[in-house]
């Protein structure tokens, strides 16, 4: 949490705000035990500076075990980007590392996040098609899950958002 809150502090003002974004993602997961079902809920906040710098973050929680890290992001290229972070978890040892890589080329992408810490190591490899704006289909393996299907959906953009977006770009632009 202090690298992300360093970097953001280091690259706040040099940054040209048209290029700057932010993303959230958030996951359900569910695993289905003989004992029961645990349930997870995970998030994934990003926020790009500019074209080659950003800070992520990531959190897991279920109803016994939690962690959160966050850290520098670095685009290598606009089909390139790897971040490392630092945080905790709830675990004998709280330290906890995580890093990925993420690359795409076409309508390809493959994403590896690994973990390492107090409760051990942790990865989860994925493969992506894109098949619509808002579809995206591939396989995905992950530590105590094994290898699956992985389905994503994305929420389109109102046409009313599509409109403001476009007032902040020109408005961007006029400021220039």
């Amino acid at each position: 949490m202090v690298v992300a809150l360093a970097v953001a502090f280091l690259f706040g003002s040099v940054v040209n705000a048209s290029d700057a974004s932010t993303h959230f993602w958030v996951e359900s997961e569910s695993r289905f035990i003989p004992d029961g079902t645990i349930s997870k809920i995970k998030g994934l906040p990003t926020h790009d500076f500019n074209r080659r710098v950003g800070v992520y973050g990531y959190f897991e929680v279920d109803s016994s075990y939690a962690q959160a890290y966050a850290g520098p992001t670095l685009s290598l290229s606009p089909h390139l980007q790897v971040g490392v972070a630092i945080g905790i978890e709830q675990a004998k040892e709280s330290l906890r590392f995580g890093s990925f890589v993420w690359a795409e080329t076409g309508r390809f992408s493959i994403l590896v996040i690994q973990e390492k810490g107090g409760s051990g190591y942790w990865h989860r490899p994925e493969l992506t098609f894109h098949a619509k704006e808002y579809l995206r289909v591939g396989a995905m393996t992950q530590t105590e899950l094994g290898v699956g299907p992985r389905v994503e959906i994305r929420i389109p953009k109102t046409e009313e958002a599509k409109r403001k977006e476009k007032e902040i770009e020109v408005a961007t632009e006029q400021c220039k």
